[in-house]
């Protein structure tokens, strides 16, 4: 009987203790052997505030292009809560700057172990082979982004731009146009297509593209000086088949 007090007593004082720190728990304890977790991992809300600090401080250090000292930082921010996701990401991205391409990947494949099927981290990584000139590795990420998030219209227009630079026109029309679907009123995704129409040499389409975008954006001068430019090719092939 006295074990049993004795075992309550415990439990109420373990109780109080986790109601004092705040605790915050994800039930994500499962880790590999390189100490990344597999979903996560147990936090106090302490940490996860502390994490935050060193992840905007390390971002500072990124925009003023102190990669060395942004990497130390994104590290010391996994540190206190593994499961930070944008934080592995972003040291990615650090990493690359430095030439580390392999700790770049690393940290990339990390950020999809927590977050598998989170649509901004392919999105994200997808950002980051297009700025590398790797259209096909992009195109890959865009694609599971808007597989995760259907809705994910950044990521549609991401996508038709890979296709308009490698010359796969056709796909970047339908792109955009499913961008639009999303959201008409977005002008550079009008002017974008227009563009699009105007490489396939279908002006009167591109001329369309062009005036909606202006209709959204009176000031988009890409849209105002290749409206005339259609215009003018229009003109052209009428007076050349007459």
């Amino acid at each position: 009987m006295a074990k049993y007090f004795i075992n309550k007593i415990l439990l109420a004082l373990l109780l109080t203790l986790l109601v004092s720190c705040n605790a915050n728990f994800d039930v994500k304890t499962q880790k590999e052997s390189d100490g990344t977790s597999i979903k996560g991992n147990i936090n106090l809300t302490g940490d996860i505030k502390q994490a935050e600090e060193y992840l905007q401080l390390a971002e500072k250090y990124y925009k003023s292009k102190d990669y060395e000292s942004a990497i130390e930082n994104y590290n010391k921010a996994i540190e206190v809560n593994p499961g930070m996701v944008s934080a592995y990401v972003n040291l990615g991205m650090a990493y690359d700057k430095i030439g580390n391409y392999d700790d770049a990947e690393s940290s990339f494949n990390k950020a999809l172990k927590i977050a598998p099927e989170n649509a901004a981290t392919f999105y994200q990584i997808g950002n980051y082979y297009e700025s590398k000139d790797d259209c096909d590795n992009a195109k890959d990420y865009y694609k599971k982004a808007i597989d995760s998030k259907s809705e994910y219209e950044q990521a549609y227009i991401s996508l038709a731009n890979c296709y308009y630079k490698g010359e796969e026109l056709n796909l970047a029309i339908d792109t955009y146009k499913k961008a639009l679907k999303l959201n008409h009123e977005n002008p550079q995704t009008h002017n974008n297509l227009g563009n699009t129409y105007y490489h396939k040499g279908d002006y009167t389409m591109a001329a369309e593209s062009y005036q909606t975008a202006l209709e959204y954006d009176p000031g988009n001068s890409n849209a105002s000086k290749m409206i005339k430019m259609a215009n003018e090719k229009i003109v052209m092939d009428v007076n050349n088949n007459n």
